[in-house]
């Protein structure tokens, strides 16, 4: 059998094989702005049309035993019907009335030998050189087939032709019809979908191009070209609804409204298992329309109780959870979500005796065939797995360097504070790895995600907060995968001061945008993504965590939304002492200083250090900063005024070098020698562009006095850093003034012991 088969060929799994290349190939396509080109194929009445003069010429090609040829050809002779009206025959009885076409579909030998007939398809298809290949030298995907479904690629739409073309002759040559109805094509070019009227084959036959209001019929064709999921699920339910409407109003019988519901109107949510995310928020919405619908008209409430049926743990954990949730009926009761121990799990044995679910055990269930087993005897669960939970976080793209420590202090102290009133002691904080930040521009920094350590004493940082690199997570996780239970994707309310008040809030929504970073990683994912609107402290992150306590996993995108719960307090400056630099770039700035600066002490008076932000600032910030002239005039009289036994300037600036040049002429000739720290490229290889400005930073920070740019986070760490060393404030808080208009004084943020 042909592996493109997934049908009935031995060891394959079914729909989940072609469900992953389906998403492989989306990914691919639209990640790297590819070509497309598929089509779905479906044969009219399949199994009913296949002639039986091909179905005994494929069993002599494949050279089945001839003795089995013979059984099975004398038995297919045999096939015969008779017509009959009101009871009464209208055929003779000697005039049977043979049947040449169909196969029976009741029976282990039907469907393969159905398959076996179009296995010489796919030896066509796969013989064609066409289809898609996902990498250059990889195998290319022609075809896809699931029993009598089709799925065709290609790489352009000429080769999608030739491979349809294919498709058509050979089924003509054996006499089986295409559905045209359920056909369809999609053309997908750079990423995106492309317009087309469809295709004209060679046969008189016209297949339409596929339509995204189609979602419900080609939800694998959707998923692939990545059609709003929300659109989808919208879809699927009202297909559900409308079936569920039909059959209650029907004049069926109890039982057999029982019988359709299980037949017809299930198997509608079924179906995308597997390629929709359901969450437990679609699937609690759903239950109560479910539910308020069948009430409505007249109690009907079919209990769905399954016993002794066994599934196996894979099966029982992708697909059943979401399966049971949906028709939970009022008369089940609805456990405390504590109580989740209630199903008999065996994980020897690879089996989950399943009993009269609920909502709540489902998911419990779900939960406990990843964590372990339970056992309802002693109604406990055994946790194979680390007690750890872990708390990941991600800052907007385009924010820097500096801001993201702020970020960090305010998830650091959250966890610090709940400690502190015995809450919160099983989450661990996982440092995000810093990764294509938009100010670095150097090549050692821009592709590999690089580990807080480089930066940072991570034992300083975990004396303070119960932190964990990324790296440690994943030593962690017994698989390759590490799939993350829930990501909130945070946004800001449109007013936040609504009728003039700033009030603390967060309202769960449908419309969010979330692109899958994770920090430069392709073995990160998660199970489900939450919109929230968040408004208020980060503290009140809890509740959010709270809304599902089994949650292992849980990570909050935008962490700059929320806001600090105590700035400027001793918990604040707690956290910010305890972020001490790597040893290694301290030991490197002191040693600059002590080279150039002629300083071997904590608190230096041999130089002043400024920081002077150009690039997006001169850009867009050109009321608040000084020109070229004016910084050289601001910096020359505060010396004079307050250093004036000075001679030496340490610059940190992100300006071009031709600025830098012009700033040092014009301070050399008033009689100062200029200094900045510029690295080697070995040593910009070792401590990447967040290291230099880290090391720009412990030198501003030791300086006799400093000028800082307004409203810099680089500045506000220079500050910070000095006044933990213990500086007067008078020397830290002071900035370059721009030539004309007002210059408001820093914020004195001043440091608490």
């Amino acid at each position: 059998m042909s592996r493109a088969q997934n049908g009935c060929r031995g060891g394959g799994r079914g729909t989940k094989e072609p469900l992953l290349i389906d998403a492989v190939i989306g990914k691919v396509v639209k990640r790297n702005h590819r070509n497309l080109s598929a089509a779905w194929i479906d044969y009219k009445k399949a199994f009913d049309s296949v002639p039986h003069t091909w179905l005994k010429r494929v069993l002599e090609l494949y050279k089945v035993n001839c003795t089995v040829r013979d059984v099975l050809g004398r038995c297919m002779g045999q096939w015969s019907t008779i017509l009959c009206h009101l009871g009464e025959r209208m055929t003779a009885a000697e005039n049977h009335i043979r049947i040449r076409r169909g196969i029976f579909q009741g029976d282990c030998l039907s469907p393969i030998w159905f398959c076996l007939s179009l296995n010489p398809l796919s030896t066509l298809l796969e013989g064609s050189g066409r289809g898609f290949q996902l990498r250059k030298g990889g195998t290319k995907v022609t075809h896809l087939f699931y029993m009598d479904d089709l799925k065709l690629f290609a790489s352009s739409r000429s080769h999608l032709m030739e491979l349809l073309n294919i498709t058509c002759e050979f089924s003509n040559s054996i006499r089986m019809e295409l559905g045209t109805y359920k056909c369809a094509v999609l053309h997908v070019e750079r990423g995106r979908v492309a317009n087309s009227e469809g295709i004209d084959l060679s046969m008189p036959i016209n297949i339409r191009t596929h339509s995204e209001a189609e979602t419900y019929r080609y939800l694998d064709m959707s998923q692939i070209i990545g059609v709003d999921e929300a659109g989808m699920k919208q879809s699927v339910c009202d297909v559900f609804y409308a079936r569920l409407t039909k059959v209650l109003n029907s004049l069926l019988s109890g039982a057999n409204k029982t019988h359709a519901y299980n037949g017809s109107i299930m198997p509608v949510l079924m179906y995308t298992f597997g390629m929709l995310r359901w969450t437990q928020t679609d699937l609690n919405a759903l239950d109560r329309k479910h539910i308020a619908n069948l009430q409505f008209k007249g109690g009907f409430k079919p209990i769905m109780t399954y016993k002794n049926k066994k599934f196996s743990r894979t099966e029982a954990a992708d697909a059943f959870a979401h399966y049971f949730s949906s028709v939970f009926l009022p008369n089940n009761p609805i456990l405390d979500p504590n109580q989740v121990c209630t199903a008999n799990i065996v994980p020897h044995g690879g089996y989950v005796n399943i009993r009269n679910f609920t909502l709540s055990e489902v998911k419990a269930a779900e939960q406990n065939l990843e964590q372990g087993f339970c056992d309802i005897s002693s109604n406990s669960c055994e946790n194979i797995k680390s007690n750890q939970k872990f708390l990941f976080y991600d800052v907007n793209p385009p924010e820097g360097f500096n801001l993201r420590r702020d970020v960090y202090m305010r998830f650091a102290i959250m966890l610090a504070e709940a400690q502190k009133i015995g809450k919160g002691f099983s989450w661990r904080l996982v440092l995000p790895p810093w990764h294509r930040l938009y100010h670095w521009k150097s090549e050692t920094s821009a592709s590999t995600p690089i580990p807080w350590s480089v930066f940072f004493d991570i034992d300083s940082l975990k004396s303070y907060a119960p932190v964990v690199e990324l790296h440690e997570v994943f030593s962690k996780t017994t698989d390759e995968l590490l799939e993350i239970d829930r990501l909130y994707v945070l946004h800001n309310f449109e007013d936040a001061f609504e009728n003039g008040v700033f009030k603390e809030k967060w309202e769960i929504t449908q419309d969010c945008n979330y692109v899958d970073r994770f920090w430069g990683y392709r073995n990160v994912t998660v199970k489900e993504i939450v919109c929230v609107k968040f408004q208020g402290k980060i503290s009140k992150l809890w509740e959010l965590v709270a809304l599902h306590p089994l949650d292992r996993s849980v990570m909050f995108s935008h962490g700059e939304i929320p806001l600090h719960d105590s700035y400027g307090t001793k918990s604040y400056w707690d956290c910010r002492k305890s972020m001490k630099f790597n040893k290694d770039l301290t030991r490197t700035a002191k040693n600059f200083i002590s080279q150039f600066l002629s300083c071997k002490t904590e608190k230096c008076s041999t130089y002043i250090s400024i920081h002077w932000r150009r690039q997006d600032f001169a850009r867009s910030r050109q009321r608040d900063i000084p020109s070229l002239q004016g910084t050289i005039k601001q910096i020359h009289k505060a010396i004079e005024n307050y250093v004036p036994n000075i001679e030496k300037v340490f610059i940190a600036s992100d300006a071009s070098t031709t600025e830098i040049k012009e700033l040092e002429r014009g301070l050399q000739v008033l009689g100062y020698k200029v200094y900045y720290y510029v690295p080697s490229k070995s040593d910009l290889a070792r401590y990447k562009d967040g290291g230099v400005a880290i090391i720009d930073q412990i030198i501003c920070s030791h300086a006799a006095y400093f000028i800082g740019t307004h409203e810099s986070t680089f500045t506000y760490r220079i500050q910070e850093e000095r006044e933990i060393l213990g500086f007067n404030s008078s020397t830290t808080f002071n900035r370059l003034c721009p030539h004309t208009g007002k210059c408001e004084k820093p914020s004195m943020w001043t440091i608490v012991n």
